[in-house]
């Protein structure tokens, strides 16, 4: 879906009239829409899905011993070997709140989320971003009670399909997390345990 689709899927959804082309930075409909679209869209992506979330991650230092926040990051924290550790993002740049200093050491192996644009967006997560923007935009703008009573169930059902089909991807194995695997510590295999072997 283009970021047109979406506008228009919102307006859509608002029983209000598409339109041609966008109207970036305008103060027309179309651009009241897109801006109520790219914020929701930057909500959505903040929560972390799995197309845009990198997981223990190694970033390295430059020759300042700084380390580079990657571009387009919404949020970054310590993960794997350096869970624990106190860092925030300061500028381009990550910053030790328990050294004082955006100087390391070392590596840190980080888990973060980047923003993509709209079109590159999975579709499921996409449906939820207009579903969200059609609310919003609904209550700001074109205040219908009865189309509220139906986007709001819209967007219950968009928001369950995004994370239903989420859980469907990823496919995950509790028992086989980084997490999980910490918390175990080093695994012996059964037959081990069990027959000495």
């Amino acid at each position: 879906m283009t970021k047109l689709e979406g506008v228009n899927a919102v307006l859509e959804l608002c029983g209000r009239q598409p339109f041609p082309a966008l109207d970036t930075g305008g103060a027309s409909e179309a651009g009241r829409v897109e801006r109520t679209l790219d914020e929701q869209d930057l909500i959505v992506q903040q929560e972390g899905w799995l197309f845009n979330t990198r997981k223990d991650q190694e970033l390295t230092r430059d020759g300042a011993n700084k380390i580079a926040v990657p571009s387009g990051c919404l949020w970054i924290h310590p993960s794997g070997g350096d869970c624990g550790r106190s860092i925030t993002q300061l500028g381009g740049y990550l910053y030790d709140l328990e050294e004082s200093s955006q100087e390391f050491t070392r590596d840190l192996e980080c888990t973060y989320a980047l923003r993509y644009e709209f079109g590159c967006i999975p579709l499921h997560i996409q449906l939820y971003i207009v579903a969200r923007a059609a609310w919003e935009y609904n209550e700001k703008h074109v205040k219908d009670k009865a189309v509220r009573r139906h986007l709001e169930g819209r967007l219950a059902m968009a928001k369950g399909d995004a994370e239903r089909i989420e859980i469907k991807v990823a496919d995950t194995n509790i028992l086989n997390t980084s997490e999980h695997r910490r918390l175990r510590g080093r695994t012996v295999h059964y037959s081990q345990r069990f027959y000495g072997r």
